[in-house]
């Protein structure tokens, strides 16, 4: 029953358009290892893996089949794109949350 729920979401991650894509630490009996998140507005989809990078992906198995334009906050520096609004200084999730919403409309 899972597993199809799993590959109901991973049909629907495969199928859209755009794909926000993001990970992080987590401790895990006492190791660090990663939550891999693929979502579109209306599906997620996590991965538990020890490893970070390009390993990791191939195992949860979702971008080396994706064809879209995927989403993610460290492919470009935040700041390159708002360095400075109105004499602030914005956070980096601040600045990527709103080219966020500049985005969205081009990518339904």
């Amino acid at each position: 029953m899972v597993e199809a729920a799993i590959k109901e979401i991973d049909a629907a991650l495969l199928a859209s358009k755009t794909l926000h894509v993001d990970e992080t630490r987590l401790r895990v009996d006492g190791k660090n290892q990663w939550v891999h998140v693929a979502s579109t507005a209306k599906v997620t989809r996590y991965g538990l893996h020890r490893s970070r990078g390009k390993q990791a992906t191939d195992d949860i198995g979702i971008l080396p089949r994706y064809k879209g334009t995927m989403v993610h906050d460290a492919y470009v520096k935040a700041d390159y794109f708002f360095p400075k609004i109105a004499g602030l200084k914005f956070p980096r999730r601040t600045s990527w949350i709103l080219l966020f919403f500049l985005l969205e409309p081009f990518f339904p």
